[in-house]
């Protein structure tokens, strides 16, 4: 879709894809990747790190230093959702069955929005590491959060609290994190390997 490259990728209910990248902002496609559609209306910072679609096919995409963009018309407009974001760089998403989003960033740790991304308040509490470089929730709602440097961090209480989970985890330089069905949790670490 772009010539730069692609930071990240999501995928709606209809199945329509979207691209997030470094300096193009979001492409869109609706034929399984055959064709791209570049969708920037409102998009004010095109350096797109993150990106995620709640249960109402609203789409969130996370800027290197412009914050958080909504979409809820499948893309074709983007409003700026910045309202108690203090660290503008966003580069991670999870949303959980409650429509709670959590947004990691560069150096401001993790945020809450309870309203569709209204609002965000900081949720660090025993965060030990507020460099989230990745974000997932399993089963059971636990949240986890992958920290560059620190490890990796999980919150049985919608991100209220966090408590450290490093051990057997020799680099704590957790780039991604995944939860597969059966609720094993894998972390990808720079130059470490998979855990």
């Amino acid at each position: 879709p772009y010539g730069g490259f692609v930071k990240a990728i999501t995928i709606n209910s209809s199945d329509h894809i979207f691209a997030g990248t470094w300096g193009g902002g979001i492409f869109r496609s609706t034929d399984n990747g055959d064709n791209w559609t570049e969708i920037n209306t409102g998009l004010i910072n095109t350096y797109v790190q993150s990106i995620a679609v709640n249960s109402s096919d609203h789409i969130f995409a996370g800027t290197n230093s412009g914050g958080i963009f909504r979409s809820t018309d499948n893309g074709d407009s983007w409003t700026e959702i910045n309202t108690g974001l203090t660290d503008p760089n966003v580069v991670s998403f999870a949303i959980n069955y409650s429509g709670y989003i959590f947004a990691g960033t560069n150096s401001g740790g993790i945020f809450r929005s309870t309203d569709n991304g209204d609002n965000w308040t900081e949720i660090n509490t025993g965060l030990g590491n507020t460099f989230v470089r990745s974000l997932t929730i399993n089963s059971s709602g636990y949240i986890f959060a992958g920290t560059w440097g620190g490890g990796i961090f999980r919150s049985t209480d919608n991100g209220d609290n966090w408590t450290e989970i490093n051990t057997g985890l020799t680099n704590t330089y957790v780039q991604s994190i995944a939860v597969n069905s059966s609720g094993y949790i894998f972390a990808g670490t720079s130059g470490g390997g998979i855990f």
